[in-house]
């Protein structure tokens, strides 16, 4: 008896040092997103914000390499190494013509820094719950999102641009600041339909001014795709759906009515065809990224199946001095067709599993896939793989997406008719 006894309190030992050690992953996770959303901000000085910008990456490459040995899921377990896999033959083909120059360094670890993310994500949801976790994340990301409004009323040389009259906060650029806000007026979106507490509609708010203040037009593309896919998939009631669709219909009448954008929507009035683009008439963003993506493109024809390397459209692949602005662009001059192919075979498969799992209520399967739709849209004309803080933010959230599981205690009450105390009938 005084063995099993024994047994028993070391087995319950084990456990709470393995919850103890999951949560700690859900810490982790929080602080590295707090760090690299603060890293860029141009009030810190250089030799600092490269110290941190690093310290993230390979804390977050540390950390996740520790807590993969844990349980993470069979998903996360397959995808994981495919992925290092196919960042490692991309990064070693790259190498092997330019050798280990920092863009392509970087580039590799960067994604290996998102990957550790993945895991501290999955171990933290795990140990928190979903929408702890996502709550965590919220308030986390709050303060980089509020400078950026900030920015926008106060017209801050360290947040907001006076010669292009865009905010971008604590991030390095606009569209970086405007695809993380994207994202993040997404998540509240699904808070505040799921939970309806003011608080997230006051952090709404916030974040509508500072997305707007961006006048990212991508941004605001991709938020307005997301937003319409999380409503039609969310498990609201119809009349919540209605609701939030009118509210956010009348947010953007009154974005163009005030005339916010109109500056930058005039300037898509002299854009020419993406065949006639040329640096000679290019007048607007939409004009030079045509031009871009045509000069880019031939560089890929002369290597279409291979391409040239994980981060060799940061080197020497810029034929006009900029970024592919494009992430299907960027693949297929870096990995090529076959590069390419695998990327959106995976993507593809995650999408499927997640759509068809029995398992995942319909919230989950919204904020998941809403998110990475988002994504995929901003990824259209910017480049969103480099911009870390996005990155992880749509890890975390479709982290959460996926582990919101039918009967967990993380669904939402409002789907039937309370009766009594808390009580719920179907």
């Amino acid at each position: 008896m005084t063995t099993m006894t024994a047994m028993k309190r070391a087995a319950a030992k084990t456990e709470a040092r393995s919850a103890s050690s999951a949560r700690l992953a859900a810490h982790i996770f929080c602080a590295l997103l707090f760090l690299r959303l603060i890293a860029d901000f141009e009030g810190i000085p250089g030799g600092l914000q490269a110290a941190l910008n690093q310290g993230v990456i390979f804390a977050a490459i540390g950390c996740g390499f520790i807590y993969s040995t844990l349980t993470i899921g069979r998903t996360t377990r397959i995808t994981l190494p495919i992925m290092i896999v196919i960042l490692s033959i991309w990064f070693l083909i790259g190498v092997a013509e330019e050798g280990f120059m920092q863009p392509l360094t970087s580039a590799y670890l960067r994604f290996l820094a998102l990957l550790g993310m993945v895991v501290l994500a999955r171990v933290g949801v795990r140990a928190l719950g979903p929408v702890p976790f996502l709550t965590r994340v919220v308030w986390v990301s709050f303060p980089a999102v509020a400078l950026v409004a900030i920015g926008v009323l106060t017209r801050s040389p360290l947040l907001f641009s006076s010669g292009t009259g865009r905010a971008f906060g604590t991030f390095n650029h606009t569209n970086s600041a405007a695809s993380f806000v994207a994202v993040y007026v997404l998540v509240l979106v699904f808070l505040l339909m799921r939970q309806r507490k003011w608080r997230y509609f006051w952090l709404l708010v916030v974040a509508l001014l500072a997305v707007v203040g961006t006048l990212s037009l991508g941004g605001l593309s991709s938020l307005a795709v997301g937003i319409v896919l999380l409503l039609f998939m969310s498990g609201a009631r119809a009349r919540v759906k209605v609701a939030a669709a009118v509210v956010l219909a009348g947010a953007a009448v009154v974005v163009f009515v005030s005339g916010a954008l109109d500056s930058r929507l005039s300037q898509l009035e002299t854009t020419v065809s993406f065949d006639d683009a040329t640096s000679a008439t290019s007048t607007n963003s939409l004009d030079w990224r045509f031009y871009n993506w045509r000069r880019v493109l031939a560089i890929w024809a002369q290597r279409p199946f291979f391409g040239y390397g994980l981060g060799r459209a940061d080197l020497d692949l810029q034929p006009i001095g900029k970024q592919p602005h494009n992430e299907y662009v960027r693949a297929l001059v870096e990995t090529g067709i076959l590069g390419t192919v695998l990327l959106a075979v995976i993507v593809a498969v995650l999408i499927a599993s997640l759509a068809a799992s029995r398992t995942t209520e319909r919230w989950g399967k919204a904020l998941a896939i809403s998110t990475l739709v988002t994504l995929l849209v901003n990824a259209l004309a910017s480049n969103t793989t480099s911009y870390a803080p996005t990155m992880m933010l749509c890890v975390a959230t479709w982290a959460v997406g996926v582990a919101m599981n039918r009967g967990s205690g993380d669904d939402p009450l409002p789907t039937g008719r309370r009766t009594g105390k808390g009580a719920v009938r179907g």
